[in-house]
């Protein structure tokens, strides 16, 4: 997603808003594939502060993933937000070099890199249909969510019968 600067460049201390959508790739992390149901959708408000263009946004659109218990599709709606310090590269001389800022020449910037990132980072760890998905019976194999599994109680380690019979 690229924006177009050039009026906002040429006005210190104005602010603009921007509204972007477009359709993506799908993406590949880890070797699971992240789809991309539907269209990104950022909102963006920037502010020439005069050596920066700082702002903050948000973030939505709709991703495929693979449940980690079950292994079915499902869909998941995500809104972020975020924050971004953008710097035209002959201005950023004398900055400090921890600070966080994207460099641009020119009138546009490339905001793609801040997007996917931001996506990424709110992915939930544990990806999963449903919080109660029961997934698959360890010892059959057979998909808890379709039928009940018909192993029989769990098995105890030999070792701990002692134990169990002091209960």
């Amino acid at each position: 997603m690229k924006l177009d600067l050039r009026w906002l460049k040429n006005h210190p201390n104005e602010t603009q808003e921007f509204y972007l959508e477009e359709e993506v790739d799908d993406l590949t992390l880890a070797g699971e594939r992240i789809i991309f149901k539907d269209k990104i959708t950022v909102h963006l408000v920037l502010t020439n502060t005069g050596r920066l263009i700082v702002g903050s946004g948000d973030i939505q659109t709709v991703l495929g993933l693979q449940c980690g218990r079950c292994l079915q599709a499902y869909s998941l709606p995500l809104a972020t937000d975020f924050n971004v310090q953008l710097c035209e590269e002959n201005l950023a001389q004398g900055l400090q070099e921890d600070e966080d800022f994207i460099l641009f020449k020119g009138n546009e910037v490339d905001l793609d890199p801040v997007i996917v990132e931001n996506i990424l980072v709110n992915l939930p760890l544990r990806r999963l249909c449903s919080e109660d998905c029961p997934g698959f019976c360890p010892r059959c194999g057979v998909d808890l969510r379709q039928e009940k599994c018909r192993c029989e109680n769990e098995e105890t380690d030999p070792r701990w019968e002692v134990l169990k019979k002091l209960l």
